[in-house]
């Protein structure tokens, strides 16, 4: 084999991508802060991030709920990506998954990708008409307590702008399958990607989720198989097409008996393919409590 046909042999090449969508529904109040730049003179010392574009309503990033729920799975395997002598060996299933460190030299893109989660039309227009304390959101005051003398410590009091229980954003996360040396397969993106979110809502998102904040819970209504790569079979696959292909090919009777057959059907149409992708993704998530069949309204007009 040619140097260049080992590379080929090697690389690695995209299978199927999909989306997951879904409904985050909040439980407890959720601050995700804007950072201490947003603060204003004799405004809010905590404020919420917003979207300027979308009448400055508030919204989750999906850097919040991937590095969140990576953190978790991190929690589980009792293992710090961000260690620089982590993952040396390229191993790491959580680094293949939600992406490679520059720290330890490991770089490696992410194989899911987490939208920006914005209002449900539905919330987005209760939280406009409800009376709250500012536009789409409320404020909690907190202050700290001597813990000798039981009383409020001198300054310490501060408002934090939070999204009121109830409200409900629209979630997308986007999976590309791989196919390549040590890429994860369809089965451990499934596994832990449900293992992730389902830790997530026995979790909290956002600040100051030890006092209360943050409770969410996240669950599906669709999986969107996008793409569907043709030339992503096995070679054994492959070779069996290009016989059907070729008419003044004869094949043997040997390669006809059924020990020599693909191990994969190679006659399935995209469609098909698809569905059976659909059907796997959305057995995994019911499996796992997180699938709920009434929400997809909810987000079409987003």
């Amino acid at each position: 084999m040619s140097a260049q046909q080992s590379q080929s042999t090697n690389a690695t090449k995209l299978v199927k991508k999909l989306v997951l969508k879904g409904i985050l529904k909040v439980k407890t109040g959720l601050h995700i802060g804007a950072g201490r730049d947003a603060a204003k003179i004799g405004g809010l010392d905590n404020p919420v991030i917003r979207a300027a574009l979308r009448d400055n309503q508030p919204y989750i990033p999906g850097s919040s709920l991937k590095g969140k729920i990576r953190s978790l799975l991190e929690l589980v395997e009792g293992v710090n990506c961000l260690e620089n002598n982590h993952n040396t060996n390229g191993n790491c299933k959580i680094c293949k998954i939600f992406g490679g460190s520059a720290a330890n030299k490991q770089n490696h893109a992410s194989r899911v990708i987490f939208r920006d989660a914005y209002l449900t039309s539905e919330s987005a227009e209760l939280l406009k008409n409800a009376d709250l304390d500012y536009p789409y959101t409320e404020t909690k005051t907190e202050t700290a307590i001597d813990r000798i003398l039981g009383n409020a410590k001198k300054g310490t009091l501060r408002e934090t702008e939070r999204i009121p229980a109830g409200t409900e954003f629209c979630v997308e996360i986007v999976v590309n399958v791989m196919k390549g040396q040590n890429e994860p397969t369809d089965k451990e993106l499934k596994e832990k990607l449900a293992l992730g979110v389902r830790l997530l809502n026995s979790d909290y998102l956002g600040g100051s989720g030890s006092r209360g904040y943050g409770q969410v819970e996240i669950k599906f209504y669709d999986v969107d198989v996008v793409f569907v790569n043709p030339n992503s079979r096995d070679k054994n696959e492959q070779n069996a097409e290009d016989n059907r292909k070729n008419g003044d090919q004869i094949e043997s009777q040997e390669s006809k008996s059924p020990e020599n057959k693909p191990a994969v059907s190679d006659d399935k149409t995209e469609e098909e393919i698809k569905k059976e992708t659909r059907d796997l993704w959305r057995s995994a998530l019911e499996d796992a409590g997180l699938w709920i069949d009434s929400e997809k309204d909810k987000c079409n007009e987003n």
